[in-house]
């Protein structure tokens, strides 16, 4: 491998490995440090916190350390380089970009999504725009709804990360940040197909689709089923109240 190749290399790698160490300590102080179990108090260097935070500290530094070599010799220069180098059009020809979103919509909707919101909104959020970005085959609208979905989920990620003590004043803060997200979506995608016919019916059935599976599901499931969901939040909490006002 060339010089420039291997430096680019370690301007990477640098790059992943700090990244990586930071996920562990952010993992490992989710960890007591200390506490009392059984009436016995344990002290900080017997938790399990302390190993996984000293394997992400010294991780962070040893990718510091290869970030500032592969800077000094010319590593990150050669990388931005190479991205310059790369076509567009290639990177985001039509078989590339349904692959990126596909992994964009399932990505998001289980790591980010799914875990935070209520089931009903995490799958309506997926369910819409995997239904619109395809079934409307349309290369333009797919690359305008990616683009949404993915700029609405970045901002979602960030305030429900480290934001989210401004919004606790919501019974269901993260639950409500969806529901706008999904109210932008419907009327970006209203808006765009507007002057279109075909794809605003395609869209309208898209939306249609998107809002009456969840709602099946979560209704047989819960209600019937008593299958409890993976997150239950804001749209549940209106189906229990309206389920104990009709039945009970």
């Amino acid at each position: 491998m060339e010089e420039k190749e291997l430096r680019r290399a370690d301007f990477l790698t640098s790059l992943i490995l700090v990244a990586f160490g930071v996920w562990v300590l952010r993992e490992a102080f989710k960890m007591p440090l200390r506490g009392s179990y059984a009436g016995v108090k344990n002290v900080w260097y017997v938790s399990p916190a302390l190993f996984p935070i000293i394997v992400g500290v010294f991780i962070i530094l040893l990718g510091t350390l290869l970030l500032v070599h592969a800077i000094r010799s010319g590593g990150a220069t050669f990388f931005m380089h190479r991205l310059r180098q790369i076509r567009l059009q290639k990177v985001a020809s039509e078989r590339n970009l349904r692959f990126l979103a596909v992994l964009l919509a399932l990505g998001t909707f289980v790591y980010l999504f799914i875990p935070r919101v209520d089931f009903f909104l995490a799958s309506a959020l997926f369910l819409l725009y995997a239904i619109s970005a395809f079934y409307m085959e349309d290369v333009d609208l797919l690359k305008r709804f990616a683009k949404l979905y993915a700029l609405g989920s970045l901002l979602f990620a960030i305030v429900t990360g480290g934001f989210h003590r401004f919004l606790a004043f919501l019974p269901f803060p993260n639950d409500v940040l969806a529901l706008v997200f999904l109210g932008v979506y419907v009327g970006y995608g209203l808006a765009r197909t507007r002057a279109h016919g075909a794809l605003r019916q395609k869209f309208v059935q898209s939306i249609s689709v998107a809002l009456l599976v969840p709602l099946l599901l979560c209704v047989s499931f819960r209600f019937f089923l008593l299958v409890p969901l993976p997150r239950e939040g804001l749209i549940m909490e209106g189906l229990y109240r309206l389920y104990y006002a009709l039945f009970r």
